[in-house]
């Protein structure tokens, strides 16, 4: 009996999402407090999707956990008081998505900056 032909490999999923991704987005999250403004830098590294997290004093966190995959995002910023765990979906050059704190649900966007 002949050998099948191997069905071929899928493309993967995460290489066009890092690139849609990749650049610097203006973040927005209403905690009702008041709003926590910042910038999300993405960038392709091998084998995924790095990222950071730029608050408005200049201090940056490293993402972590981060993953895309089609048009969705999540990943984890590591305060010196809690974890939030982000996740959102892209629609253009627009981030929208939530993440839980004790208290509630808090909703996020992020506007993708034009490139310099």
């Amino acid at each position: 009996m002949p050998a099948q032909p191997s069905p071929a490999a899928p493309a993967p999923v995460t290489a066009a999402a890092e690139a849609s991704f990749a650049g610097e987005w203006d973040f927005r999250a209403d905690a009702g407090k008041g709003i926590i403004g910042g910038t999300l830098r993405f960038r392709p590294v091998p084998g995924g999707l790095a990222g950071v997290y730029v608050g408005s004093r200049g201090n940056a966190t490293e993402l972590s956990n981060l993953r895309a995959a089609g048009g969705r995002i999540s990943f984890d910023l590591v305060t010196p008081t809690a974890v939030w765990h982000l996740q959102g979906t892209l629609t253009g050059d627009r981030i929208e998505g939530t993440f839980p704190t004790a208290e509630r649900t808090i909703p996020w966007t992020a506007a993708r900056k034009p490139a310099p």
